[in-house]
Order: C-alpha cells, then sequence, then structure tokens
C-alpha cells in the first residue's frame, strides 16, 4: 500500500468513533484503533501491531 494510502487509513481509524480490530490469519493484532482498546478497557501496550489475541483473553481473565 503506498505510505500516503497508509497514512489516510491511520488517521480514519484513529478518529472514527467505533472501535476496529484487524486480526491476522496468525490470530495477532495487525492494526486496533483506540476506540477498540477504550471499549474493552484494554491498555494501550495490548494495542500493537503482532500483539497475539491471546493476550487480550488473559487481560480479561486476570480482571475478573
Amino acid at each position: 500500500m503506498p505510505e500516503a494510502a497508509a497514512a489516510h487509513l491511520r488517521a480514519i481509524l484513529a478518529n472514527i468513533a467505533v472501535g476496529v480490530n484487524i486480526v491476522g490469519p496468525d490470530a495477532r493484532i495487525v492494526l486496533c484503533n483506540a476506540g477498540f482498546l477504550r471499549m474493552y478497557d484494554f491498555p494501550e501496550a495490548l494495542g500493537q501491531p503482532g500483539t497475539p489475541l491471546a493476550d487480550f483473553v488473559r487481560h480479561r481473565l486476570r480482571r475478573r
């Protein structure tokens, strides 16, 4: 993807009013926005590309 298009996509996702989480075929985060993290009260560190989805589940279970 050309860098200008990628920058536009990042800006849209950063400012959209809904939570967005894109997961790759390896069950790892490709991209998620702050809205997604806020929606489930996840720490910002979990929103980094490459984070396994299992880390989100573990975080939720620890908070119960």
